[in-house]
């Protein structure tokens, strides 16, 4: 089992939420799961701040998560087919 130095140098193992396939990559589908979380938090976000700009720019940003996600998505159902 390999050791990783995080970004403050402790050590860990690797991720240990079990999204990541065989390679250490997040697989399809939980790559769109992933994008969706990344949209609802920028949703979040943009409902907490009080910047009118940044607001704006974070539903933006949650917005075209969304469609990345559906585009994975689709993708995927035309491999399939």
């Amino acid at each position: 089992m390999g050791m990783n130095i995080t970004r403050y140098g402790s050590r860990s193992s690797g991720p240990r939420d079990g999204n990541h396939g065989p390679t250490g990559k997040l697989t399809r589908m939980k790559m769109t799961k992933a994008i969706r979380q990344q949209a609802a938090t920028a949703e979040r976000v943009a409902m907490s701040t009080a910047d009118a700009v940044v607001a704006g720019q974070m539903r933006a940003l949650a917005q075209a998560f969304r469609i990345q996600a559906e585009i994975i998505k689709r993708n995927k159902k035309k491999k399939k087919k």
